[in-house]
């Protein structure tokens, strides 16, 4: 999982991991930083620009997949840039979600 984790470093189009019922009219972010913490819970933090509906969740369930060979982690950048949802893994349940801190650039 940390491995698919750095794959999706960067900027990039996350159409495949947004909810298609809420299309956003650009699809591109970046992703700063995916850490991936375990105790008995596995902890993942992702820090980026801005992210697109369900796209977090999306991810931590294309991660999982992968965790559990339910994916290859040959297959993520193929899955990135097909651009199709149906290609990635599931979407995380919301519950055990936070959002820790939002910080906003007043300089702009």
């Amino acid at each position: 999982m940390r491995e698919g984790a750095k794959l999706f470093i960067g900027k990039k189009d996350f159409i495949a991991f947004q909810n298609n019922k809420h299309p956003a009219s650009t699809t591109v972010r970046e992703i700063e930083k995916i850490s991936i913490e375990k105790d008995d819970l596995f902890h993942f933090t992702l820090i980026g620009n801005s992210f697109l509906y369900k796209m977090v969740r999306n991810i931590v369930g294309t991660l999982v997949y992968i965790g559990q060979g339910k994916l290859q982690l040959s297959e993520l950048e193929s899955i990135i840039a097909s651009g199709q949802r149906k290609n990635a893994g599931i979407c995380a349940p919301a519950h055990g979600l936070t959002l820790k801190r939002v910080f906003y650039d007043f300089t702009k």
